[in-house]
């Protein structure tokens, strides 16, 4: 515990989430310390955990989620007799009685200090818990409309006016009674001067969501888009899906476990108003974040700097804003007939020097969405330090320039992506099929041809910058991943530099740079899912439409041969120490990547429990094998908070020196496991679409067009023998 309190205690985030406590009744759970360190725990740990067993672990206390493909009594046969001997000590509830703030304690202005260049403002109303009203969500009514992106939106405005980044709404449990709504922007450095002003137009949007009642039509879209997502909800992975029901239990009815995150059965206006009712500047607690606020206090634990003052909070008015509700979704799907699947693999449909498109009818998920995947691939691709900042800074104007039109479609269940890999720029729809085309359509138009704003162009580029600065302030573990990525891969550049970068660029750099990369592009697409084939002269019409198609031989990063014994130290301003050690394929073949990969299963349950359970050197010990690129390894990465850098190295380098023999000793059952464990997790079943779409597109961009990567890994892995590893 005490190694995790470590590993956390320069997150943002935990420092926020410490000196939020601050602010709430002392005598309630939530306001808190809830993190074990070695002054917290004494020299009585043993007997207060031996306390807590004979009292709290209680059968009645409990609920256990299995996932099996066996029929019911078959896993309960199985399962029963596993767990039937925990005992019920008749525990039963415990019922929180202090409320979450005590008389006087509200309205309140809570503000402390950030490590990064960030900034924010929040503001949290306590309200009724929601749980009772799960098949109601009133306040999923009211967070939906207050977090809106759309024309009129609070969101929209404020972007407008350069004060905000983002804004988010929403709500959650504390205890059995009672719960906050939360409303959270980050600020631009100007808003963070405009924060009365910021306060003053959430309360008008709130005052319009109380002029008129609600409305039904409204609750009915939601509920529509809920009913969908439970309908055509694909598969994830079975650990998630257990750890995410079995708390459930506590709170509903067996019979709506599985349903309670979806179900809106009823739309009730006098509830919906009775939680907006609560919205009001005497009944919040306001909080500030940034690096630069003066405070008073400091926290116990995280030494957060923070400040509370009870009282009316910072309100300024100002002149009339075009806040309005949104009209009707648009993009909410008409179309949710499924096509009848088509085993085969995706099939070259349009073969030309400058535009390939592949397609395949997949429906085998049963579900009426598909995906479209585009690469545009540029002379020389964006690989440079130039072509990396100026891709990533003009995407991020584009997704600007399409939030409003783009978030009634994502709210619908279709959403976008633009992205810069090395190739080029990568433009994806993915989501229910039927109106896929008429969003690809407007994201390419301002891909291609968006007169940029100088207003937004400034903003977006200060908060990239800040963004890049702040990396400095990341976990020790993050900082030394990130720079053994910059050392070995030609397209990966420093933070540092890319902030240099952007800061001198100019937006007539920006557009002559976009102008020029778009000039001429090859585009290869992927197209899958429940979308037949005469979606693809569509598809191709849409981009000649916008694009100036032309053959251009695909450009690819390099990888730096480590061939040599390296050292490069990277400074981090954290009390942790952190370490990384790679050791490189000797080249990209896939038999060389079965061998790291193999070796890396091998040892990472070895090298955690020796380092961290046996040594305790960190909370943070793991060895993996991903590639970089497509260069295979083995990396070997520690975050502690007792040792310095070169005791860790020493530590792993014994480790590794130690499982030579560990392999040769194996016996040959236990080796074959760890053979077939790869393989199961190389060859194992696409849960859903995006999975498959995943899989495809990468074997598709190293030109892999039989789409059997990961079954060509698992051969080699199949192949090795003891004696190779």
């Amino acid at each position: 515990m005490d190694s995790e309190y470590r590993l956390r205690i320069k997150d943002d985030g935990w420092r926020g989430f410490m000196a939020g406590k601050a602010a709430f009744n002392p005598e309630h759970p939530y306001g808190q310390f809830n993190i074990g360190t070695l002054d917290t725990f004494d020299e009585n740990v043993r007997d207060a955990l031996i306390e807590f067993l004979e009292t709290e672990y209680s059968a009645d206390q409990m609920a256990l989620v299995v996932l099996d493909k066996k029929p019911l009594d078959e896993i309960e046969a199985l399962v029963a007799p596993m767990f039937i001997e925990i005992p019920d000590r008749d525990a039963g509830e415990h019922e929180i009685t202090a409320p979450l703030f005590k008389d006087g304690q509200l309205p309140a202005l809570l503000t402390h200090v950030s490590l990064k260049e960030n900034y924010a403002v929040a503001y949290n109303f306590p309200v009724p818990a929601t749980t009772p009203h799960y098949k109601k969500k009133p306040t999923s009514y009211i967070s939906n409309l207050l977090g809106h992106e759309g024309e009129g939106s609070l969101h929209s405005v404020l972007v407008d006016r350069g004060w905000a980044t983002q804004l988010g709404a929403y709500a959650q449990d504390l205890d059995a009674k009672e719960g906050v709504m939360t409303v959270r922007i980050s600020l631009t450095p100007t808003g963070r001067k405009h924060i009365p002003e910021i306060t003053d137009l959430l309360f008008d949007y709130v005052d319009l969501l109380k002029a008129q009642p609600p409305e039904r039509w409204r609750y009915r879209e939601q509920a529509t888009v809920a009913e969908l997502g439970f309908r055509f909800q694909e598969e994830t992975s079975a650990m998630g899906t257990v750890y995410g029901l079995s708390p459930a239990f506590a709170h509903h009815p067996p019979e709506d476990v599985i349903t309670q995150r979806f179900l809106m059965e009823r739309f009730d206006g006098r509830l919906i108003s009775r939680y907006l009712d609560l919205l009001t500047p005497d009944n919040v607690l306001m909080e500030i974040i940034g690096p630069d606020i003066e405070t008073d206090q400091v926290t116990e634990y995280f030494d957060v700097g923070y400040s509370l003052k009870q009282g009316p909070i910072p309100r300024t008015p100002i002149e009339v804003a075009d806040l309005f509700l949104p009209e009707r979704n648009p993009f909410l799907p008409e179309s949710l007939d499924v096509l009848d699947d088509d085993p085969a693999l995706p099939q070259l449909a349009v073969d030309k020097p400058e535009l390939s498109i592949w397609q395949d009818v997949d429906a085998e998920f049963g579900v009426p969405k598909a995906t479209i995947n585009i690469s545009l691939r540029n002379e020389g691709g964006l690989i440079s330090l130039e072509d990396r900042t100026m891709s990533a800074l003009y995407v991020r104007l584009v997704q600007d320039e399409l939030n409003t039109l783009s978030y009634p479609a994502l709210l619908a269940g279709v959403g976008y992506n633009i992205a810069n890999p090395p190739k080029g720029l990568r433009v994806s729809v993915s989501g229910y099929n039927d109106k896929q085309l008429v969003l690809l359509d407007e994201v390419l138009d301002r891909l291609a041809d968006m007169e940029i704003n100088a207003d937004r162009f400034g903003i977006l580029r200060e908060e990239m910058v800040r963004a890049l600065r702040n990396q400095k302030k990341e976990a020790p573990a993050n900082q030394t991943r990130q720079a053994q990525l910059d050392l070995l891969l030609s397209s990966s550049w420093p933070a540092g530099a890319q902030a240099d970068a952007l800061e001198s660029m100019t937006l007539e750099q920006l557009t002559e740079w976009r102008n020029e990369t778009l000039s001429g592009v090859d585009a290869m697409a992927l197209v899958l899912g429940n979308v037949s084939g005469n979606k693809v002269p569509e598809l191709e019409r849409v981009l000649r439409r916008h694009l100036e198609l032309a053959a251009v031989e695909p450009s690819a990063p390099q990888v730096r041969t480590v061939d040599a014994a390296w050292l490069h130290e990277v400074e981090v301003d954290h009390n942790d120490a952190s370490m990384v050690l790679y050791l490189q394929d000797d080249d990209e073949t896939f038999e060389s990547r079965a061998k790291s990969a193999l070796a890396a299963q091998m040892m990472r349950s070895e090298f955690f429990a020796s380092l961290r359970t046996d040594q305790q050197l960190g909370y943070y010990v793991t060895v993996f094998s991903a590639p970089v690129y497509y260069r295979g390894g083995v990396t070997f990465l520690i975050q502690s908070p007792v040792a310095a850098p070169d005791v860790l190295e020493a530590r792993t380098r014994e480790f590794v020196a130690g499982q030579v023999d560990v392999f040769r000793n194996m016996e040959q059952a236990q080796f074959e496991r760890f053979k077939d464990g790869l393989i199961s997790e190389l060859v194992e079943r696409d849960k859903n679409l995006a999975e498959r779409t995943g899989r495809y597109w990468r074997n598709l961009d190293r030109d892999i067009t039989t789409f059997y990567a990961s079954q060509q890994m698992a051969d080699e892995v199949a192949a090795l023998t003891q004696a190779e590893m």
